[in-house]
């Protein structure tokens, strides 16, 4: 147990210098953000005749210009920050059968000019059944399962991820998944929001119903970057 311990500390350590020696050559980041253009609404029943879901256009909510702040205050003690104007439409549907980056941002980027690195943040698909749902969730949205006849479960979910890409290579440096930091460890990105939030169709889903997940989403978004930023070996952990 004692090697077994051995040996999986020099392998963290390894990793984690690694990505500091690459970060010693970094001076100048592009930040990307590509997850706020929706929310997806997914519905669950009993059986599959149950199951729907929409996506909601959030646009207009400043999701990826809030990430942007985020990230430039975040990192600006470390590196020369700019702000980067992208075809990000590649960027928000990426292959996820692959960590890599380079394959779906190739043409989505801007020439480097003097920018030693990208820091995109990007959906990526939750690999298995999430949130109490047979469905494999993506991205930010709302999960609405009904397990029993007159029960709900209902949560918001934020999975995305922070990459670090090299601007020249466009091989990716690091990774960060994002997640909550708590006393008692990470935490998967997942809140609470009130059953009355949701509706099934969306012509149906009133301004109030809006402001709620809204007000829910954002502070969610916010706080599940911390520990993308942190698992991505940005910033340090929070002691």
């Amino acid at each position: 147990m004692k090697a077994l311990f051995a040996i999986l500390l020099i392998g963290v350590l390894c990793a984690t210098g690694a990505a500091a020696n690459e970060y010693a050559n970094i001076h100048v980041v592009g930040v990307i953000s590509a997850i706020g253009d929706h929310i997806s609404m997914t519905k669950t029943g009993i059986t599959v005749l149950g199951n729907g879901g929409y996506k909601f256009p959030t646009s207009d909510w400043g999701i990826d210009a809030m990430v942007t702040r985020q990230i430039a205050d975040a990192l600006a003690p470390r590196f020369t920050v700019r702000k980067i104007e992208a075809d990000v439409s590649e960027i928000r549907e990426p292959d996820d059968r692959t960590e890599e980056m380079s394959g779906f941002i190739r043409h989505a980027l801007p020439p480097a000019g003097d920018i030693d690195a990208y820091v995109i943040v990007y959906k990526y698909r939750c690999l298995q059944a999430c949130g109490a749902t047979p469905f494999r969730l993506f991205g930010l949205g709302f999960s609405h399962h009904q397990p029993l006849l007159g029960l709900t479960n209902d949560k918001l979910y934020a999975f995305y991820r922070v990459a670090v890409v090299d601007a020249r290579t466009l091989r990716t440096i690091d990774v960060g998944t994002a997640e909550f930091q708590t006393r008692w460890g990470p935490a998967s990105p997942y809140g609470d929001i009130a059953s009355s939030a949701w509706e099934d169709e969306i012509e149906n889903l009133t301004p109030e119903q809006q402001d709620a997940i809204k007000a829910a989403m954002m502070p969610m978004v916010q706080k599940s970057l911390s520990g993308a930023l942190v698992n991505a070996h940005l910033v340090p952990p929070r002691e």
